[in-house]
């Protein structure tokens, strides 16, 4: 089986940078957790462009990662939160 595989787009980085450092290695975790696991309960698909909407993070950290998946791929578009 390959490796899967994740790749940031610009504005996730941006998302991500925002967040205060704690919240980012939070982050790291998150984004292993999906590429690990991917058919996990946390996991809401939104729409009919396959964006993919995690709230496995939401209660403790205030943290919806949006992402899309093709096969061994994803793609991590958006990072959502209220912190400021």
């Amino acid at each position: 089986m390959p490796r899967a595989r994740g790749r940031h787009e610009p504005e996730y980085d941006a998302d991500r940078a925002a967040l205060s450092g704690e919240l980012q290695l939070e982050l790291d975790l998150l984004e292993e957790q999906i590429i690990a696991d991917p058919d996990r309960a946390y996991q809401r698909p939104y729409g009919p462009d396959g964006v993919i909407y995690d709230l496995s993070a939401y209660d403790r950290f205030d943290l919806i990662v949006a992402y899309t998946r093709d096969g061994y791929d994803f793609t991590f578009v958006r990072v959502i939160s209220t912190h400021e």
